[in-house]
């Protein structure tokens, strides 16, 4: 029972981890889009294009930190289930 929930263990890090990493990738991609959106548009907008452009640049930003907030709480769900599950099993305590 023991390897099992090793195994388990094992590939749901990876699995998380994995998922973490690509929301990372995402975070930065989003942040360097973002800085590219507001240079290209920078010099040559209105006042009111500038903040229509700022506005769904720190959309997508904010879009991205969603995910990587997700993939955060889904690593502290994951310890929990283990944790439960090693108690359960008599392993601890």
């Amino acid at each position: 029972m023991l390897f099992e929930l090793f195994e388990v263990f094992k590939y749901a890090v990876s699995e998380i981890f994995q998922s973490t990493v690509r929301s990372i990738n995402i975070v930065l991609g989003a942040i360097v889009y973002m800085v590219q959106i507001i240079r290209a548009e920078w010099a040559v907008s209105s006042i009111l294009e500038r903040m229509l452009v700022l506005v769904f640049a720190l959309g997508i930003v904010f879009a991205a930190y969603k995910l990587l907030w997700d993939s955060a709480k889904l690593i502290v769900v994951f310890f929990i289930v283990i944790f439960l599950m090693l108690f359960a099993e008599g392993f601890l305590f």
